[in-house]
């Protein structure tokens, strides 16, 4: 676990209301506002296996530098809300997590919404939601692919109901 940072929202007042304050005091009794429920913190996983390393980036945020000295042969990058930054922001995002680790394969995460029912494919983000982060999922994973097809780094959407084998 690598301590990490969460997606910065480009809206500075749902920024500070989302993740000023994390810790949570007292046990929350549904029902329950939305921004009652506090963030915690935010980690890069890595994963060691003898076959090869993945690595979780479950938001798109990042703490530059921290994954300097980390390799990972597979990476499940976190894309929500980042279509909605700024491009020096999405530039910045790309360096610090994927041009560090330098993995072989991309899985763009975190793109499909957080309030529906799951079905047999992904649900995209709602209206609301696309609306109050001002992106819409697709084009968080268009960030993704387009870079990784740039850099020569094999992407991959993952499948629903299905296993996928990432190592041979």
């Amino acid at each position: 676990m690598i301590p990490s940072d969460h997606y910065q929202f480009p809206n500075a007042k749902l920024r500070a209301a989302a993740l000023s304050d994390t810790l949570i005091e007292q046990p929350l009794v549904p029902p329950a506002k939305a921004l009652d429920y506090k963030m915690g913190g935010a980690y890069s996983v890595l994963i060691s296996h003898y076959k090869g390393d993945i690595l979780v980036q479950g938001s798109a945020g990042f703490v530059p530098n921290a994954l300097d000295n980390i390799q990972a042969d597979v990476l499940f990058l976190g894309v929500g809300g980042v279509a909605g930054q700024t491009d020096p922001y999405q530039q910045a995002y790309w360096q610090h997590i994927v041009t560090a680790t330098q993995p072989k394969q991309v899985f763009p995460i975190h793109f499909d919404s957080l309030t529906d029912a799951l079905e047999e494919k992904p649900i995209m983000p709602n209206l609301l939601v696309s609306k109050v982060l001002k992106t819409e999922a697709a084009g968080g994973i268009q960030y993704a692919r387009s870079r990784a097809e740039k850099h020569n780094i094999q992407f991959n959407l993952l499948p629903m109901w299905t296993n996928v084998v990432l190592f041979h």
